[in-house]
């Protein structure tokens, strides 16, 4: 992980792990543009807002179910 003003960049392998998804499944996210890598210098990294997009929209359904059931 390189920490920078801008927030934190992982690795491949550090992005993996933290999303639990397989890198064939990775590949097909990048493809479709779901997530995005960044270049800093000769190395590719994943922003943390990654993933955040990833994961707030699940977020925000659990949140609308959990309210309708209020």
């Amino acid at each position: 992980m390189i920490e920078t003003k801008q927030g934190k960049y992982y690795t491949t392998e550090e992005f993996l792990s933290k999303v639990q998804i397989s890198e064939t499944t990775l590949k097909k996210w990048m493809s479709s543009g779901r997530v995005h890598r960044v270049r800093l210098g000769n190395k590719r990294f994943f922003h943390e807002g990654e993933i955040d997009k990833l994961f707030i929209p699940a977020v925000q359904d659990i949140s609308a179910v959990t309210n309708d059931h209020e």
